[in-house]
């Protein structure tokens, strides 16, 4: 009997797949908190939503990165910077390039 040959992992849905912003991860020294995989198989899911912690000094910052398998890329959101419920939504609608009414 042959042994079953490696699949490869360069299609999968991993952050190691894309260079670039593994580098900026691991310069920014992020921490995953959490991963979800979405769609696809159980094991070979079309993307993961990893959720990370960046800090700097007293400073956190958080980020959803979703990255996605056959080379499709990756997004990253992040939080508007305030705590007050206008800000917030003004600034969810400029990221959404919806129109602000006051």
């Amino acid at each position: 009997m042959m042994p079953k040959k490696k699949e490869s992992t360069q299609s999968r849905a991993y952050v190691a797949n894309y260079p670039p912003l593994a580098a900026w991860l691991k310069k920014h020294e992020a921490r995953c908190f959490w991963q979800l995989p979405l769609g696809g198989e159980p094991d070979d899911p079309t993307s993961y939503v990893e959720h990370y912690m960046f800090q700097k000094d007293r400073n956190i910052g958080l980020a959803i990165v979703v990255v996605h398998r056959n080379g499709m890329g990756w997004e990253i959101y992040t939080p508007c910077t305030s705590h007050q419920i206008d800000d917030t939504l003004e600034d969810a609608e400029k990221r959404l390039g919806l129109e602000h009414k006051p």
